[in-house]
Formats: C-alpha cells, sequence, structure tokens
C-alpha cells in the first residue's frame, strides 16, 4: 500500500511516499514547485520518525550539505558516510555498547544472553 507523507520544510511540503509499510521503497517526492527536497532552502532538516522514510533523506541531506536531524531515526544505515545527520537515538549498531563498557567498569567479566 502507498503512504503518503511529508515534511514541512521552509515555505513548501517535502513529500515522501513508502511503498511499504516497512520503510522498502522509500523514497524522495517532489517538493515545492516541483523541485525535489534538494530544492528546499533550509539551515537544517528534521527527519521523520523512522529509519525507513528519515534514510530516503539522507543521501539528498548529505550531498546538499543541509543538517538532517533524525529525531526517531536509529538505524545505522541512516548516519554511516553521511557526516551532516545527526540522530537522537544511539544507531543500532550501538545499542549495547554502552551498557557493556560500564558492566565492565563495574568489574563484570562474563556476559549471557537469554531468550
Amino acid at each position: 500500500s502507498k503512504a503518503k507523507v511529508g515534511a514541512i520544510v521552509g515555505n513548501g511540503m517535502v513529500p515522501l511516499s513508502a511503498d511499504a509499510e516497512d520503510g522498502d521503497g522509500v523514497g524522495l517526492g517532489a517538493g515545492p514547485a516541483g523541485g525535489g527536497a534538494e530544492d528546499v532552502a533550509a539551515s537544517y532538516w528534521l527527519g521523520p520518525y523512522s529509519s525507513g522514510l528519515t534514510g530516503a533523506m539522507s543521501p539528498a541531506a548529505n550531498e546538499t550539505g543541509t543538517v538532517l536531524v533524525a529525531g526517531g531515526a536509529a538505524s545505522t544505515s541512516v548516519f554511516e558516510g553521511y557526516p551532516t545527520i545527526f540522530g537522537t537515538f544511539p544507531p543500532t549498531s550501538k545499542y549495547l555498547a554502552q551498557a557493556v563498557e560500564a558492566l565492565s567498569r563495574a568489574g563484570a567479566r562474563t556476559a549471557a544472553s537469554l531468550w
């Protein structure tokens, strides 16, 4: 199913479209006056609340040097190789890193993963 979402940037809307609920097939739509997201002049963009949708914005933000604040994205691929993309959550590849480091500093020598 097609989902229609977008972000208000500056004086216009940058539509995004998703071909699947999990974010696969996400792409940037046409922006204001028929241009793409890269035609929107803004100091920074606020990413939508998902890794799939924000990931679709990452290349355009990076190519234009625009800072993209990815408030709800956590997938490592959203940030990897994109120096202008910043998140408020740790990337998924680092979810447990701080916890393991803290346990090590506290003296833990073994750990178990239970499911």
